[in-house]
């Protein structure tokens, strides 16, 4: 054990002495710089720290525009999110719509075979109120349509701002 200590021990001396060997060949050895004034040293020093100051503050204005920008992603999750769950319940009317419009078809041949005149206006009435619902089902797929190119629009424009 004492031969791997003593390796681990070389190793780390090693790695120690890097910054100060890579420090110390940075600076040709026939040339030596005299030391600032302590004056310009000052000056340098005001002149870092305004430098820091300022970066400082562009680092702040930056991380709070990022957080508006994450504010402002998770609305826009969102929004897509509830416009899911309508899309969700609009194909349901869909499904409904459809599933009535089978009945229908039931009920007309129904009245092809065996109806009389009195059915018919019946049947009539019900398929007055089967086109008022699919008008009303087209209008809302409509809105539903011109939404997600909007959407698609908003997404592809973000995108192509990313690149």
């Amino acid at each position: 054990m004492k031969p791997f200590v003593a390796i681990a021990a070389a190793l780390l001396l090693t790695i120690a002495a890097l910054p100060v060997a890579v420090h110390s060949q940075a600076r040709p050895k026939n040339k030596v710089t005299p030391p600032a004034p302590h004056a310009t040293m000052q000056k340098e020093h005001e002149t870092a720290e305004a430098d820091h100051s300022q970066w400082l503050s562009d680092i702040a204005t930056w991380r709070a525009e990022h957080l508006r920008a994450l504010a402002t992603l998770a609305d826009i999750q969102a929004k897509i999110l509830r416009h899911e769950a309508a899309l969700q319940e609009h194909a349901e009317h869909v499904r409904l719509h459809e599933e009535h419009m089978e009945l229908h078809e039931e009920e007309i041949a129904r009245h092809d075979k065996e109806g009389d005149a009195k059915d018919h206006e019946k049947l009539a009435g019900m398929h007055k109120g089967f086109q008022d619902k699919h008008g009303s089902i087209r209008d809302e797929h409509r809105q539903f349509e011109d939404d997600h190119e909007q959407l698609v629009k908003a997404i592809a424009a973000l995108m192509k701002a990313d690149k």
